[in-house]
């Protein structure tokens, strides 16, 4: 019954989402690091205004109310043209049915100390410093289609480098070739991913108008404009299966995302993906005040929950708040082994001090006691901290960054059990999540938030350019960072809570670590890409282990071929 009705809603949202306005807007969508929202981004910085909404994937419609703030006229010459031609990009909507196809080959090599895994460094392919859902596949056909100015639908089925779980490989042929045992694999082994591996990684629709949107489907998700990660909502696994309700405009923007991950059945495994059963799901309603143009002020309340229908309307209700479907009054939840929800709570500002410089600040708590909670909880609390400065010139742009970030080491972490005898921990409700791919396949959990998790201390800086004449992009970044042992991949594998008295960040052996870190790529000729970059990374205390010291260079190259 619950889940009618959810269908039900679904479509009667759908529905009203597209009902048309006079309006050249389109509902094409774009994600955190597409040229188009990094465009609009910088030109809303270098001209003091506040951003498009950093609750990705936006319409286009979306960015241009971001564009709308701008006064054209205190533009630069070089500006002015970039602006001119966005805006005109996003504009683009003619009322007809179009298609666009899009067909690439993206051969890579990949390079570390512990390639053959003789080392056990790499343990896997995230810890790579180009993570798995940022890397270029080594294949994709993709397809796009506009009905009008309210709906637009878009699918890409990519050919997966590599596996995603345990083991490095040294290049994306690795799913035809088996380096390590010298054998032809095309068709996939019990000891090597299957061809296709999980698809597609992105199949996603949005229908609406100038007003309100919905949009559903697997794709890229995150919430914040954090350089190294986001408290609440990152984007940490190659897709994630998105529903996000938004009801746009310049001042007040308001957004219901649902996200549906796999059941995880205990800290390191996950059930297969099934549609009956229990559900693992976030809710995220996201208040986002536009404030003079100058000053963006987000309010988030957010809960993870497990039940047998993915809609329950109790967590879709705005005003509604979790605590008390979780916060019971026993001891560390161990009396309570079956609590239903986690809920989060977090703030956001982003403010433009001046043209060209933008301050952005995030502040989340988790385990949050009202007075007369007594449950010897600990505190659970992280913030994020960061500036910005963008320079538009007359063939290029550049920003140059400076953030910071802290993590207490409960955050995300609850101790639950889930039977009656209260010996086997099971993190169900917690914001470690994530997704079971096939057979042959690790699982991507992950944080749902912040990626160096909790107990964690993060202080970075970076630079990003683009050269619109000559198509170069490039990225680079010194990253410092401290992790306890709640921290990182040990938290995840291990989050035991223990003693609460004088726990601080970090706990336990303290791992640091300093990374130099570059990528770029290149458009060398028309639909021919060149792409690469390098990592230097300084371990001491190697995965909080007492005197492992690692120095571990990293590096990939590769081309990209559009065909189509």
């Amino acid at each position: 019954m619950r889940n009618l009705k959810g269908i039900i809603v679904l479509l009667i949202a759908a529905i009203l989402a597209a009902l048309p306005l006079a309006s050249a807007s389109t509902m094409k969508l774009y994600d955190y690091d597409d040229d188009e929202y990094r465009l609009v981004q910088s030109l809303c910085r270098s001209a003091g205004v506040t951003g498009p909404s950093s609750a990705t994937p936006v319409t286009g419609h979306e960015l241009i109310i971001a564009l709308e703030r701008i006064d054209s006229t205190s533009l630069s010459a070089a500006e002015k043209g970039r602006y001119e031609g966005i805006l005109a990009e996003l504009n683009n909507a003619n009322g007809s049915f179009q298609m666009d196809f899009d067909i690439y080959l993206a051969p890579q090599v990949f390079l570390t100390v512990d390639q053959f895994g003789n080392e056990g460094i790499i343990e896997d392919r995230n810890d790579f410093f180009l993570p798995y859902n940022q890397e270029t596949k080594f294949a994709a056909v993709g397809a796009a289609f506009d009905f009008g100015d309210n709906v637009f639908l878009e699918v890409e089925l990519p050919l997966a480098n590599s596996a995603i779980g345990k083991g490095m490989t040294i290049t994306s042929f690795d799913w035809l070739v088996s380096y390590r045992d010298g054998e032809w694999q095309f068709a996939g082994s019990k000891n090597q991913p299957a061809l296709l591996a999980e698809i597609p990684f992105l199949a996603r629709g949005a229908v609406g108008n100038d007003w309100i949107n919905l949009i559903v489907g697997r794709t890229e998700h995150q919430m914040g404009s954090g350089f190294t990660g986001n408290m609440v909502v990152g984007n940490n696994f190659p897709y994630q299966e998105l529903m996000k309700l938004s009801a746009t405009s310049n001042i007040f923007t308001y957004n219901v995302s649902f996200t549906h991950f796999d059941n995880q059945s205990s800290a390191t495994e996950f059930e297969r993906a099934h549609f009956g059963g229990h559900h693992q799901n976030r809710v995220i309603h996201r208040f986002n005040f536009n404030i003079l143009d100058k000053v963006r002020a987000v309010v988030n309340f957010g809960a993870t929950y497990w039940a047998t229908s993915a809609f329950d309307f109790r967590f879709f209700t705005p005003f509604m708040i979790a605590h008390n479907y979780y916060n019971n009054s026993s001891d560390r939840f161990i009396e309570s082994p079956h609590d239903e929800a986690n809920n989060i709570f977090s703030v956001e500002i982003e403010a433009a001090l001046m043209p060209g410089l933008s301050l952005g600040a995030q502040f989340v708590m988790d385990q949050v006691q009202m007075a007369h909670e007594t449950a010897p909880l600990p505190n659970a609390f992280g913030g994020l901290l960061n500036l910005a400065w963008t320079e538009h010139l007359e063939n290029s742009s550049y920003t140059v960054w400076l953030e910071g970030a802290y993590t207490t080491p409960y955050l995300y972490l609850n101790e639950k059990y889930n039977d009656e005898e209260l010996t086997d921990p099971n993190y169900n409700y917690d914001w470690i999540l994530g997704y079971f791919y096939n057979d042959y396949q690790a699982s991507t959990m992950n944080y749902s938030g912040y990626p160096y998790g909790p107990d964690s201390i993060v202080i970075a800086a970076g630079a990003q350019y683009d050269n619109y004449e000559h198509h170069i992009k490039a990225d680079g970044r010194l990253v410092y960072s401290v992790t306890g042992e709640k921290g990182g991949r040990g938290g995840m594998s291990n989050p035991i809570f223990g003693d609460f008295a004088g726990k601080n960040t970090p706990t336990g052996i303290a791992w640091h670590v300093v990374k130099l870190e570059g990528n770029a790529t290149w458009e060398c000729i028309r639909n021919l890409e060149v792409l690469g970059g390098v990592s230097l990374q300084c371990h001491v205390n190697y995965k909080n282990q007492e005197g492992n010291t690692r120095f571990i260079p990293q590096t990939y190259f590769g081309i990209k071929w559009t065909i189509l």
